[in-house]
């Protein structure tokens, strides 16, 4: 069972990974090596769900955000194959949500980052573009 962070509250979902994730799986790099966001994402199956692990582009070594289960979605409610992703993570300060497609051979990211801190930072929104850079089977 998989489960979406909705607010403070943890919503059941009943989808199971019968999804053909094959063309996600494996290391994606950005494209522009000099993003200040997420640099590298990988995608690997543990336990019969898709996780990512993303890693921020710091210096001088890259900041490891863990893994997180991706919640999947179709082009067609008869399709099995991944067309779309979302992914949650909660730093304590933030809270940030990556949602994203492949096209084409190329995977688009869309970062959300949500403050929770009271800093008065405004909330932000990227979108950047990754290819793969090694495959995992």
């Amino acid at each position: 069972m998989q489960y979406f962070n909705e607010g403070d509250r943890l919503v059941e979902l009943d989808q199971q990974l019968d999804f053909d994730v094959v063309p996600l799986l494996g290391v994606w790099e950005n494209t522009d090596t000099k993003t200040k966001n997420v640099l590298l994402a990988e995608f690997e199956v543990v336990d019969n769900q898709l996780m990512i692990r993303a890693f921020g582009a710091t210096k001088p070594e890259l900041t490891d955000w863990g893994a997180t289960n991706c919640y999947l979605f179709s082009n067609a409610v008869d399709s099995n194959i991944v067309t779309g992703l979302c992914a949650n993570y909660d730093f304590g300060f933030k809270k940030t949500a990556i949602c994203g497609n492949i096209k084409y051979g190329i995977l688009v990211l869309q970062i959300y980052n949500t403050f929770k801190d009271d800093s008065g930072r405004a909330n932000y929104f990227t979108r950047e573009f990754y290819h793969k850079i090694s495959a995992k089977k």
